[in-house]
């Protein structure tokens, strides 16, 4: 009996061993992954923040509005006649495992798009003049929204074929294609904009240059690599898998946007400028954190969920991703005010007021990227269009009350509430479906000592500005050592940070540190 108990034991251990193991293997895929694509989407992202000197000085904050109100716009419209077939794909592809198969699905979401999205937009086209007027208050910007409609249709099509090559993981090539991008597109905006003195339609231009370009030289080779296996039956399901995500997911795009609309109703275009710059900076957690951790987790959460131990990792990820996103937030929302000083013109400082405020909903945003789980495994995406379309409602009635009384701050807190609106609601739909074990002790000490740190820098007497970024540097850096002290990470997490830190600093090994 005892040999038995003792031989179930052993088993017992070695099957614990093996699934530490898959974890921490499955742990090095997503950093090693995530921070490839994270520098390929920083890449895709950089011409808006390398040319905000050059924007702030050649363009006003109403030309800035008007530029804001532009890609919001077309985003929207983009959204919808996308039918949701990019995130359709991604679950399909999986469904499958020849290679044929796979190729069809790709092949097939290209076509679905591609024929959906030219009779929309040539639809739209026709009505230039009044999105103009009704948007922009005035019917002379029609030129303006024919190019940024032109361009929405390129750009989903090069932004399928980054999909791609995520599905494929296909991190390197991603991020060579992302450079040859980012070179492209900042030479057009140097040439148009600073050069031939374009303003806002040179911007416009190229945007619609690049995206078409890419689209010959990046997507067309996949088109040609994964052959014309069109499915009738897998447009459909594409189609009946996506549709449900259009209206969920324009409720979350009104959530992300509607406060500018509401500020240049209330306000003026100089407002919505100031303030969307404010917005761009607070987004750079999603930027650099949530972003590039999506590019690779959307995928490989649909695998890790049938293994035995994804319970576990998903509870140890989401704590990771929280220390990770945080301590991005924390810097940036810190340093705001002397980067604006460093890098905008003055006319656009008053920004760094909202911009910790929306870092904050951005994180919190970024919670329900993990909450969604049981939602999208078990395929109930009208519960996400449920979830989104009251967020949206609420955004609209808090955007409404919030920001014609207090202007920027209003949109702002407008923010951070629909946002934990969406997390609470997400996460006590999900759980139900596809419980996750969350440890909410490590969570809580994380944001807890993000906040005291963000208010200490708060204190730091007005003086030169070297002087302010070095104090806050300091406390940023005490997050981590302070995280430590309190027990994130964890023991056995500690043994492998110290054993990586040797291996890689020998110099380690003579300081007698014990784990």
């Amino acid at each position: 009996m005892k040999t038995v108990q003792r031989a179930a034991h052993t088993a017992e251990m070695k099957n614990g061993n093996a699934a530490k193991a898959e974890m921490a293997q499955e742990g090095k895929t997503l950093v090693r992954h995530s921070m490839v694509y994270g520098l390929g989407i920083i890449l895709n992202r950089l011409i808006g923040f390398i040319m905000i000197p050059i924007y702030t000085r050649l363009l006003t904050p109403a030309d800035y509005g008007t530029l804001e109100l532009l890609g919001l716009s077309t985003d929207i419209i983009g959204m919808v006649i996308s039918v949701g077939i990019a995130n359709a794909m991604y679950r399909f592809y999986f469904e499958f495992e020849d290679e044929r198969e796979r190729n069809a699905v790709i092949s097939t979401a290209f076509a679905t798009f591609g024929g959906i999205g030219l009779l929309c937009l040539g639809l739209l086209s026709l009505a230039t003049g009044f999105l103009s007027r009704v948007i922009l208050d005035a019917e002379q910007y029609a030129s303006y929204f024919l190019v940024a409609l032109t361009s929405i249709w390129f750009l989903t099509v090069v932004q399928m074929g980054f999909d791609y090559l995520r599905m494929r993981q296909k991190s390197v090539l991603f991020l060579i294609v992302s450079t040859l991008k980012l070179l492209l597109a900042l030479g057009l905006n140097i040439y148009l904009v600073v050069y031939l003195r374009m303003g806002v339609m040179g911007i416009l231009l190229s945007t619609l240059i690049s995206s078409v370009v890419m689209t010959i030289v990046f997507v067309v080779p996949i088109l040609v690599q994964t052959g014309p296996h069109i499915s009738p039956s897998i447009a459909a399901k594409l189609i009946r898998f996506g549709a449900p995500l259009i209206p969920a997911n324009l409720g979350s795009l009104i959530v992300h946007a509607s406060d500018r609309y509401f500020l240049k109703y209330f306000g003026d275009l100089h407002q919505t400028g100031i303030y969307s710059l404010g917005y761009k900076f607070g987004n750079l957690p999603n930027t650099f954190v949530t972003s590039p951790f999506m590019q690779i987790w959307t995928a490989r959460r649909f695998e890790v969920y049938k293994k035995p131990y994804a319970e576990e990792m998903f509870g140890a990820i989401f704590t990771y991703f929280c220390l990770l996103i945080t301590f991005v937030g924390l810097g940036i929302s810190m340093i705001s005010r002397e980067a604006l000083e460093i890098i905008a013109n003055p006319s656009f400082w008053d920004a760094h007021q909202v911009i910790p405020i929306i870092i904050f909903a951005y994180i919190v945003f970024s919670l329900h990227n993990h909450f969604n789980m049981g939602i999208l495994i078990e395929k109930k995406t009208h519960y996400l269009a449920y979830i989104n379309g009251s967020n949206g409602i609420v955004n609209l009635v808090l955007n409404w009350f919030f920001i014609q009384r207090w202007g920027m701050y209003g949109a702002a807190y407008a923010t951070l509430l629909s946002f934990f609106y969406k997390v609470i609601v997400t996460y006590a739909v999900s759980s139900r479906i596809y419980p996750v074990h969350f440890e909410a002790g490590k969570v809580l000490k994380i944001f807890l000592t993000a906040g005291l740190l963000y208010a200490a820098s708060q204190w730091i007497p007005a003086g030169p500005i070297y002087v302010r970024l070095g104090i806050k540097g300091l406390l940023l850096l005490a997050y981590p050592v302070l995280l430590w002290f309190l027990g994130v990470p964890g023991p056995e997490d500690r043994g492998q940070i110290l054993s990586f830190a040797r291996s890689k600093l020998p110099m380690w090994t003579g300081l007698g540190v014990r784990t």
